[in-house]
């Protein structure tokens, strides 16, 4: 940690897992959500979760996850129940839907549309949930914003990409990011990003043939390239974030964790995860120090059950 007479530290990254460890805590989760008919995936979840966190430091300082298995148990059948009302509400119209084809085709439509709302609503509540249940030094993270908004935009940009054959993906990765981050806090402190679609557009169309060309090896050089932008354009307290792995790193991480999981048949998942993590914290850093000190307790609401309709859509991820 470097400070100053300001009282301000630069922050680094450091991940300290193990995978043999995580490989046996993995192992009796599979066991116990055997015994329990798969209840028990939700506590495992959480295990795992507090492992990772607990063996990754900012500045030598470990984080801690609070979330339980009861809080994601439950979530999960919130999500199950309301998915039960919208497929009894719509048996219950089917009769009346079948003699109007028009208005069912409409209604499958909404459906179908719905669906993709779900997804963005799902990613953005889980998303809330974790930050909620993650703290460093005491302080808590947070998310503002609304799920269902995101939801709402993640549908709309979604449907111009398809219109536009893909070419809207630069914009719609850089608008959700936009929405994500500007929610983003860390206490009292809330990050700010003010990346453009538009700075990525041209790097996005010499990736598609070049992505083509390679059978879709270039695209780890654009993501990299991606991720180098989001971090240089994400500040807190005005001090830019950054990242500096390169598509040949990127790719050499992906190519060697696909051999493992591969040759190892899955076996070697956990070493996968400590990998990435670590590469993860040894690529990302904060240019800058900042104030801790005036960083006070997070006020962001947090939710009361865990990333329900993540588990229902089976979106997976940790």
């Amino acid at each position: 940690m470097e400070e100053n007479s300001s009282n301000t530290v630069s922050l680094s990254l450091s991940q300290h897992g193990q995978g043999g460890q995580l490989f046996v805590i993995m192992l009796i989760n599979l066991a116990l959500t055997i015994l329990t008919l798969g209840i028990y995936k939700f506590w495992g979840k959480t295990r795992i979760r507090r492992y990772l966190w607990s063996q990754t430091s900012i500045n030598e300082e470990r984080l801690e996850y609070t979330g339980t298995g009861k809080e994601l148990f439950f979530g999960f059948l919130k999500a199950l129940l309301l998915f039960a009302v919208i497929i009894a509400l719509y048996s219950l119209l089917t009769p009346v839907l079948q003699a109007q084809p028009m208005l069912l085709g409409f209604t499958s439509m909404l459906l179908g549309l719905s669906f993709y709302w779900f997804v963005g609503v799902a990613i953005y509540s889980a998303r809330h949930y974790k930050l909620s249940r993650s703290q460093w030094r005491g302080i808590r993270f947070g998310q503002s914003g609304s799920p269902f908004e995101y939801g709402m935009f993640f549908l709309g940009y979604l449907l111009i990409t398809m219109l536009t054959l893909g070419l809207y993906t630069p914009f719609m990765r850089m608008h959700l990011a936009h929405y994500s981050l500007n929610n983003t806090w860390f206490g009292g402190e809330c990050l700010r990003f003010n990346g453009k679609g538009r700075d990525m557009f041209i790097p996005f169309l010499i990736a598609i043939p070049l992505g083509i060309l390679t059978l879709g090896i270039y695209w780890a050089w654009y993501m990299a390239k991606e991720a180098r932008y989001v971090a240089e354009h994400t500040t807190i307290q005005n001090q830019k974030f950054s990242s500096d792995y390169t598509g040949g790193q990127w790719f050499g991480l992906m190519f060697i964790n696909m051999l493992l999981i591969i040759f190892t048949l899955g076996l070697a998942f956990p070493w996968v995860i400590i990998r990435t993590v670590n590469f993860f914290c040894e690529h990302y850093s904060l240019q800058g120090a900042i104030d801790l000190q005036a960083i006070e307790q997070s006020k962001q609401e947090a939710p009361t059950t865990g990333e329900g309709l993540v588990e229902a859509l089976d979106l997976g991820g940790i």
